[in-house]
């Protein structure tokens, strides 16, 4: 075994190795006492996929990971905030090599992430270089970015398109590079940790560029992309005067998304409709962003309404959330308050956003004594109608143009804590777009219980040769023309089970003998679901599953990286 010293372990039970001999030092030291490797990026990933078990040999706690400590014991889980730099930038080849623990945006989680020592903006400021598509949020780490598959909403664009190398940490403790033209790279491009610790990435950027763009709200019924199809059955239309269908609105539009809302009737769902396309970057350009909150109150306030349609009639669980809430409430208005006004002394500042926050809480609980008495199901629906007219109007028809590694992930400024949510992502053949939305919205019935008190976000993503990416094709099969993908939002702070929640939902497509995908950073089955199985979402969707495993029994010859999550859902059994 090395002699390098063993880096220390923090309260929270995570290594934080400042250099590669210190992972390499890690894994040895797990591959010599059989212990577990995992590595923990920003925790926007379910805890399940992403820690070692627990000392019961059970998968890690349930939920999304931000901020929990990683399980007891002996095993070896890492967080590489310390080792997150840019390598190298070569200008003439925009070849940029990064450590994988920079973040592609700020981190607010991670107290040494910041704004300007994120990848995005020093490759857009200093050197005028970016990367083709981006998520709806910039907090992930360029590793767990990467490994978990996750792309913008696009058809034409994928972050995939950038990656010209990767650098892994094998589980014997060996470093080994492996580049875009070898054999097999796309079995690495997306790879869940499984193949060894990404240690570095270098990416073939482009030049930076812009976006222009729009976005609209109407009703479900007249919004401006026909989610159903209704127009077909409409055979005396013109055809010029026909909505674009989902397939020819996600492959018209450079990037695109839609936030569909089911509740209530089919009178008051409503769909926000977000479209944007490339644009050369100019030095004369002046950004005109477009954020889906773009101040505190609106979305404090909607974070309040979701706490009492998710927690209905349980006054002292709404007032309980709430109050979690205050600490992070404060601290935003007190920068906001500062922001706007330099000159004010920030003990003032303090005090003024202790009493904002006091206030609210205050009309929150006279909101849920007010409500705890009367008929459930009539004003859940009024409360629906209230969250989805908020939403709306904070949302609304707009036209916008931003730098692109701003403007793309358009969800930035919702805030983890104060509006905490939770996702299962479904890949769908992109011809089976339609399809799929008639089934779930056969399912749905405008059912509250069924829809959630949420959006349900719509979008696409470009077809992949890597093996183990949600969107792979061999390019002859029905994934070839790219991925459909639909998120119904779960609200964190919701009373019950995200998956008793979902599982109908997959079920929905279970039956409708739609194929899907699993995102698989976000919700999954449960491992003994009867259900919904590993067949249905996994090993009858990856061809290449078996060739995946045996290049991981290479790499990871002791299954030094196979939590028992992983070792199910892989069929490593």
């Amino acid at each position: 075994m090395s002699e390098q010293p063993i880096p220390l372990k923090d309260e929270k039970n995570f290594y934080h190795p400042q250099s590669e001999q210190e992972i390499i030092t890690l894994v040895k030291l797990a591959k010599e006492k059989s212990l577990k490797v995992r590595v923990r990026g920003s925790g926007h990933s379910m805890a399940r996929a992403i820690f070692t078990d627990t000392d019961t040999g059970t998968p890690a706690r349930d939920g999304i990971a931000v901020n929990e400590e990683a399980p007891d014991g002996k095993d070896i889980n890492i967080v590489l905030d310390q080792y997150a730099k840019i390598i190298s930038v070569d200008t003439e080849s925009n070849l940029v090599t990064v450590q994988a623990g920079i973040h592609l945006g700020r981190d607010p989680e991670d107290p040494r992430s910041t704004l300007e020592n994120s990848l995005l903006y020093v490759l857009h400021h200093t050197f005028g270089l970016t990367l083709v598509n981006l998520g709806g949020i910039t907090h992930q780490t360029v590793g767990g970015f990467l490994m978990t598959g996750s792309s913008g909403g696009s058809l034409l664009y994928s972050v995939q398109d950038n990656v010209h190398a990767l650098r892994f940490i094998d589980g014997c403790g060996a470093p080994y590079d492996v580049d875009s033209d070898e054999e097999n790279f796309d079995a690495y491009v997306v790879s869940l940790g499984l193949l060894g610790v990404l240690s570095r990435v270098t990416f073939k950027c482009e030049k930076t560029f812009n976006i222009k763009g729009s976005q609209s709200v109407a009703l479900t019924k007249l919004s401006s992309v026909d989610l159903f199809e209704e127009d077909e059955q409409r055979q005396t239309m013109d055809q010029a005067e026909k909505r674009p269908n989902l397939i020819e609105f996600l492959s018209k539009n450079d990037y695109a998304r839609l936030l569909w809302w089911p509740q209530g009737t089919e009178l008051l769902s409503s769909t926000t409709v977000w479209k944007a396309k490339k644009m050369d970057a100019e030095p004369s350009f002046k950004p005109n962003p477009h954020a889906v909150f773009d101040n505190l109150s609106t979305m404090v306030l909607y974070s309040y309404v979701m706490i009492l349609l998710g927690n209905f009639g349980n006054k002292d669980g709404v007032l309980a959330l709430a109050q979690k809430k205050s600490e992070r409430i404060q601290k935003l208005k007190t920068e906001e308050l500062l922001k706007a006004n330099p000159s004010l002394c920030e003990d003032v500042a303090k005090k003024l956003a202790e009493s904002y926050d006091n206030c609210n809480l205050s009309l929150l609980g006279l909101a849920a004594n007010a409500i705890s008495d009367i008929d459930c199901k009539p004003l859940i629906h009024f409360l629906t109608t209230v969250a989805i007219g908020i939403f709306n109007s904070i949302d609304g028809n707009v036209e916008f143009q931003d730098y692109s590694y701003t403007g793309l992930p358009m969800d930035n400024s919702a805030d983890d804590v104060i509006v905490p949510v939770m996702w299962t992502e479904m890949w769908i053949p992109l011809g089976k777009a339609t399809e799929a939305m008639k089934a779930l919205r056969e399912y749905v019935g405008w059912s509250i219980e069924k829809a959630g008190n949420n959006a349900w976000e719509l979008y696409a993503a470009k077809p992949s040769k890597a093996w183990l990416s949600m969107s792979y094709t061999d390019g002859n099969d029905e994934w070839k023309d790219g991925a459909f993908r639909i998120d119904p939002y779960w609200c964190a702070d919701n009373q019950g089970n995200f998956r008793d929640f979902y599982k109908p939902i997959w079920k929905c497509l279970k039956e409708a003998k739609i194929p899907f995908r699993l995102h698989w950073g976000k919700s999954f089955p449960l491992i003994d679901d009867a259900d919904i199985t590993r067949e249905d979402v996994v090993t009858e969707r990856y061809p290449l599953l078996k060739a995946f495993r045996d290049i991981q029994k290479k790499r990871d010859p002791a299954g030094v990286f196979l939590n028992d999550y992983w070792r199910h859902w892989l069929s490593f059994e």
